[in-house]
């Protein structure tokens, strides 16, 4: 059995990096929005022996569709992943996600994602962005045959070529979507949430026809079509699927295990957050499979995994499924990496406005440290 292990999320630099550093630290008060500075005029990296070369500028790289259409690629750019082709280090797709959501004709409502190729110039020994063809070098991801995506946050690798991008801010979309008085469903928003108005054009509900293996013409409301895994090809650009079948919650990271059936899942909510591992039928393929949810053993020191009854309906409230039968309540879990028989799993908890009231009503319970 792998065993899991959870830390508090860090950024580690070697201290001769800072000792050789240049540049003053900032300092910002993190509870204090408007001490972000907005306007650095120069990019700051301490001495080091690394390199770095720029490749891709959301809002002003000009991005293409399937149609050959261009506009300025979307931005809050997030996890980003790189796809070799043919195996090779020197070659390979580069994915970046854009948690920013908004509207746009060209690249689509929502979040997004972009994709590329770069490779090494074998006489600069510097990173490229190839040429694919007529100019295009930046590519947008057609999210359009799985109904957009929502704000594409974190996401998984895969040792075949395909990633997983992450559809998270879940909760906003939950809270502000409402009924107008045609019966259609809209954006109500106030303040910082216009960018969630802006993203969505288009509120009308969603038909899936394909749920765990099945075939069926179950219809969503657009709210709940987001928030789920979704795969994607970097070679054409394209989303696969939304695997509907892991669940809809705040996803974040997730990895898959060396058998490329099991995937562990992270939910990175702030008012408590479950862990979740699916399970395929079949590897490398996650149309099909079984989702679980983790309960910690009363002492911590072991635990057990929940089946989630797989329904549509299930999924779209997984969280809440999940808590109901007992699931273990974590503080924003974020990233997961695995090594060995060993799961590493990053939580970056809320301080001072940890409050799980509503998950432990639902029925969870909080995990051992907290």
């Amino acid at each position: 059995m792998k065993k899991i292990y959870l830390s508090a999320l860090a950024l580690i630099f070697g201290a001769t990096s800072f000792a050789q550093s240049p540049f003053p630290p900032l300092e910002i008060n993190l509870y204090d929005q408007t001490a972000f500075p907005t306007d650095l005029p120069e990019v700051r990296i301490p001495d080091s022996p690394m390199k770095y070369d720029v490749l891709f500028v959301g809002g002003t790289d000009m991005v293409y569709n399937a149609s050959g259409q261009s506009a300025p690629a979307k931005e809050w750019h997030d996890f980003t992943g790189y796809s070799a082709i043919d195996g090779r280090s020197d070659s390979g797709y580069v994915i970046v996600n854009h948690e920013r959501v908004q509207s746009d004709p060209i690249n689509g409502d929502g979040g997004g994602m972009t994709v590329f190729i770069a490779h090494i110039n074998k006489q600069t020994n510097n990173w490229e962005v190839v040429d694919q063809g007529s100019g295009v070098k930046f590519r947008n991801v057609d999210f359009s045959g799985v109904g957009q995506t929502g704000a594409n946050c974190g996401g998984i690798q895969s040792s075949w070529g395909k990633v997983f991008t992450a559809e998270e801010w879940g909760s906003a979309f939950n809270g502000y979507m409402i009924d107008d008085v045609n019966g259609n469903d809209s954006f109500y928003v106030t303040g910082n949430m216009v960018l969630m108005a802006q993203g969505f054009m288009d509120t009308t509900a969603w038909n899936v026809s394909t749920f765990n293996g099945s075939s069926v013409n179950e219809s969503l409301k657009r709210n709940e079509n987001f928030q789920y895994m979704v795969e994607v090809d970097p070679a054409t650009a394209t989303a696969v699927r939304k695997n509907y079948n892991m669940g809809r919650y705040d996803h974040e990271g997730g990895w898959i295990a060396d058998d490329e059936k099991t995937v562990y899942l992270s939910d990175d909510f702030s008012g408590g957050s479950v862990l979740f591992k699916f399970v395929a039928d079949v590897a490398r393929d996650f149309s099909k499979g079984q989702l679980y949810a983790y309960k910690q053993s009363t002492d911590g020191n072991s635990g057990s995994w929940l089946t989630i009854p797989m329904t549509l309906d299930n999924m779209v409230n997984a969280r809440l499924v999940a808590l109901g039968l007992g699931a273990t309540i974590f503080m924003r879990l974020e990233w997961v990496e695995g090594k060995g028989d060993f799961v590493y799993i990053a939580e970056t908890g809320r301080g001072k406005e940890f409050n799980v009231s509503g998950t432990i009503a639902a029925g969870g319970t909080l995990v051992k440290h907290l």
